[in-house]
């Protein structure tokens, strides 16, 4: 994904256009401090990808996880070895899924989207690479 300063993924809307684009983009940086809904980039085996705080936990989106690092393997491979492993995916929000598609890391079509940790990104990967 690449980001550019006062833009928010794909939406090619100007970050100052309005307060709540504007926080959006201030939540889009880095910071030590984990506000909920806060959007920032992480990087996992060397691919960024989107994160969101939910709950006061980092997570990240499944679905880029499957179509990037995992694009080889299917929907069924990726969910059984997911269960098998025994990590929960959290459901977002619908303002948490705009969020997502905003950053780029979800589609305008999508209608829901799940997410783990980086911890459980991390075995979930180390297990089919």
């Amino acid at each position: 994904m690449e980001s550019m300063p006062g833009h928010l993924g794909d939406a090619g809307r100007d970050a100052s256009s309005s307060p709540a684009l504007k926080q959006d983009a201030q939540s889009f940086s880095s910071s030590s401090s984990l506000k909920p809904n806060q959007v920032s980039e992480t990087s996992l085996y060397g691919v960024p990808i989107v994160s969101l705080v939910i709950d006061g936990k980092e997570r990240l989106c499944l679905a880029q996880i499957s179509n990037t690092l995992l694009k080889n393997y299917s929907y069924n491979e990726i969910h059984n070895r997911r269960v098998a492993l025994g990590i929960t995916c959290v459901q977002c929000t619908p303002v948490q899924l705009e969020l997502l598609r905003r950053a780029g890391a979800m589609p305008i079509s999508s209608r829901r989207c799940g997410m783990i940790t980086k911890r459980e990104a991390e075995r979930l990967c180390k297990s089919f690479l």
